[in-house]
């Protein structure tokens, strides 16, 4: 069996390829379509983009799909790192944007640098045996295997929550009320922000625990809102103590039903 790939069409199908697995990402995530798609997306085609780009007078076949596989892995790590330290960071969005721009770009100039130069073509064929190198071969499959594996934990691996929950005065600075007396009001607002990566309900209780006396707890104040992907609430709250001593004002906060975490204050009643 014998193939032969112009070096049009095989642009036209890295740069389709490309934006399929990106797209699929954002719209069918945990699909195993992305799965099956992100493992020549992250560790295919930014090499072969580069290879293609590097190596103008070409290479045999089996070097060829090496230093794509190898390329594309450096260029993984580079990403990440550059990533993780710089003020943009390491999220779904920075990652796939990256990637479809390094191989962008590398495949327009390999276009544009090589136009008219020669024709990078690809023939299919079914090796012989003693064509076979054994440690390219062996080579080229342990580089498949570790993209599979690495592509399955990228895929299945939740992003951190960017969430954040925290305490304001009622001023809006984080110098927190210490002092009250028995049937004063303390005033205090709850900032949330929804860093999960989609639409949730966050619901927010306030409770009053009167540690001196019989360290009963009793919810006083609760709060819901439905929250857009990085969308900031602000809510205000009042208490009023009815006895005296170090008393602890607590924000449980609750994500889709579930407890996320909490924030408190004591405050020093007379």
């Amino acid at each position: 069996m014998k193939l032969r790939l112009s070096n049009r069409t095989m642009l036209l199908f890295a740069f389709a390829l490309t934006a399929i697995a990106a797209l699929c990402s954002i719209a069918l995530p945990g699909s195993p379509i992305t799965f099956v798609l992100m493992i020549p997306f992250f560790f295919f085609l930014p090499g072969y983009a580069l290879s293609r780009l590097i190596f103008r007078e070409g290479l045999e076949l089996d070097l060829f799909l090496l230093s794509s596989i190898a390329l594309s892995v450096v260029t993984s790590v580079l990403i990440g790192a550059g990533l993780a330290i710089s003020p943009i960071g390491l999220s779904q969005e920075s990652v796939l944007v990256s990637f479809v721009a390094v191989t962008f770009i590398a495949l327009l100039a390999d276009y544009f640098l090589g136009k008219g130069e020669r024709r990078f073509e690809v023939e299919l064929l079914l090796p012989k045996r003693e064509d076979v190198d054994p440690v390219i071969a062996v080579s080229i499959a342990f580089g498949l295997v570790l993209a599979c594996i690495f592509a399955y934990i990228i895929v299945t691996t939740q992003p951190p929550s960017d969430t954040h929950i925290y305490l304001l005065s009622e001023d809006g600075d984080d110098d927190m009320p210490t002092n009250a007396t028995v049937g004063s009001l303390v005033n205090f607002t709850v900032v949330m922000k929804n860093g999960e990566g989609a639409s949730a309900e966050f619901e927010v209780n306030i409770f009053n625990n009167t540690f001196l006396y019989n360290g009963t707890e009793s919810s006083e104040n609760s709060f819901t809102v439905t929250m857009d992907d990085n969308e900031t609430v602000v809510h205000g709250f009042s208490l009023a103590f009815s006895e005296a001593g170090e008393q602890k004002i607590e924000a449980r906060v609750y994500i889709d039903g579930e407890l996320y975490g909490e924030v408190h204050f004591w405050v020093n009643v007379q």
